[in-house]
């Protein structure tokens, strides 16, 4: 048997094992071919090796062995001399912890005992290194996030998670990648009818689960046309980090009465809230979200009176401002107004935040930008065909007003326009295309960067598409401010 003071070794290792499979940030977007690709070389005696674990590439070697793979290493080297370096590892008290790991989890691979000096393989069942069902005993956890079968194509979207690392994972006999935060996703064709598809996994100690999903796909002609649009995803391409930037999220879906409904409104702005982290690179800790009740109106002017204008440092700081929900404009369209969670449509100058107040207050610090996305109308109506003040005269357009040198502004409709839901996206029109653009598809030319003007493009294409020409979105500003910056 393995020798008594490999214990030690082991359980240090275990812990080393848990804690350090975050890892580098960089070797975790890799997948398994591309992270074998860098954590190993091609050796004349012994086939592919682990390159050097305190040279330059050692974080891959770290990271390989924290998932289990073993990427085809040492395949010409004689067990007798996997249990030489192994147990010379384990004596060298200089050796650092991932050149003992890498012999420690050969050895367990080919479930060898060293202890006598030579190697003898044993059953993996009673192999001394492997882990004891006290130190991990719970199987891979596979929760199963979308499903959909369009057209002849077939979808899934899963999450794999694991407190130790996650080995292999397959759809079916396919063999599939997990990408850095456990997800796979996995399309194949879909006949007609009911198919299976069974997720499995296995993790580096050799514990396994399983989950069963079935889709169906109906006859040709027995389903109507139905569009299908993508759900919003702002973990994948990740922006460049702003540290100078802030962001004031304010989504109002479900008003005090006797105000109706903005559809979809809040959930927009808890979903920008992710894509302000993620795409504008904005620390969380910098990122403010408001939600219906916590929107009111002293909650507005606390927020941007107090902590959005005590955190802006003159010169340096970017601004970044979401409102999605009611909007409404003075009965002769000169002034605009933001509706709070109990906000009065007849009593607009006392219950609600006026535009230009707004702008005016932000600009009063000097901060080096500003970008504001309104999805928000001033027309007298909601997200649906319902009015806001039921006497109120049809046809009222809010004039276009002019903004600060140092702004940015799109709109969700021109004044006299209503913002309308996406009801199949379940978002406002205007915010699921702006955030759709800010995963990467309003990148025209592919430089990496996202313009004000490629992002207003892109939602003013789609947008008109899908409402049948009755919303435009607009764009005040600076068209050539990059709002977005992928790394």
């Amino acid at each position: 048997m393995v020798m008594s003071f490999s214990k030690n070794l082991l359980f240090g290792l275990i812990i080393f094992f848990v804690c350090g499979i975050t890892g580098s940030q960089g070797s975790m977007t890799l997948t398994e071919t591309e992270l074998c690709t860098k954590a190993t070389t091609n050796s004349s005696s012994y086939g592919r090796v682990w390159v050097g674990s305190d040279g330059r590439y050692g974080r891959f070697v770290e990271e390989a062995l924290n998932r289990g793979y073993s990427c085809g290493v040492y395949a010409n080297m004689p067990n007798e001399l996997v249990c030489k370096y192994f147990l010379s590892s384990q004596r060298n008290s200089k050796a650092n912890v991932t050149d003992k790991k890498k012999w420690l989890f050969e050895v367990e691979r080919r479930s060898l005992d060293c202890s006598s000096g030579k190697a003898t393989v044993v059953n993996k069942a009673d192999n001394p290194i492997k882990k004891s069902p006290e130190t991990h005993n719970s199987p891979p956890e596979i929760e199963i996030i979308k499903t959909s079968v369009s057209g002849k194509l077939a979808f899934l979207e899963v999450r794999v998670v694991d407190d130790i690392s996650v080995r292999e994972v397959r759809v079916n006999d396919d063999l599939v990648n997990l990408d850095a935060y456990g997800v796979l996703r996995y399309s194949t064709y879909a006949p007609v009818g009911e198919s299976l598809f069974v997720i499995s996994a296995i993790d580096s100690s050799g514990l396994a689960s399983s989950k069963r999903v079935s889709l169906s796909r109906d006859a040709v002609g027995q389903k109507a046309l139905k569009v299908n649009f993508e759900s919003l995803n702002p973990i994948g391409a990740k922006g460049r980090s702003n540290n100078d930037a802030v962001a004031l999220i304010i989504g109002i879906g479900d008003y005090n009465s006797p105000l109706g409904p903005a559809v979809f409104a809040d959930s927009d702005a808890q979903m920008f809230a992710d894509f302000a982290t993620e795409k504008l690179g904005i620390p969380s800790a910098r990122v403010k979200t408001l939600i219906n009740e916590q929107a009111a109106e002293r909650d507005m002017l606390l927020a941007l009176k107090r902590w959005l204008l005590r955190v802006v440092e003159q010169d340096k700081t970017d601004v970044y401002i979401f409102f999605a929900g009611h909007g409404l404009a003075s009965d002769d369209g000169k002034k605009m107004y933001l509706l709070p969670y109990d906000g009065a449509p007849d009593l607009l100058d006392k219950t609600a935040i006026q535009r230009d107040e707004l702008f005016r207050d932000i600009a009063s610090v000097n901060p080096r930008s500003v970008t504001v996305f309104l999805d928000t109308c001033y027309s007298g109506t909601t997200r649906g065909t319902d009015m806001l003040i039921a006497s109120r005269p049809i046809g009222i357009k809010a004039l276009e007003q002019s903004i600060p040198d140092n702004f940015t502004v799109l709109t969700a409709a021109r004044g006299d326009q209503t913002a309308k839901p996406l009801e199949e996206a379940k978002h406002g029109m205007f915010s699921y295309y702006l955030m759709k653009g800010m995963e990467g598809d309003a990148d025209i030319n592919n430089d990496k960067k996202i313009t004000a003007g490629e992002l207003h493009s892109y939602i003013q294409s789609n947008v008109i598409q899908q409402s049948n020409g009755s919303q435009t979105p607009e764009l005040q500003g600076d068209a050539g401010r990059v709002l977005v910056r992928f790394q």
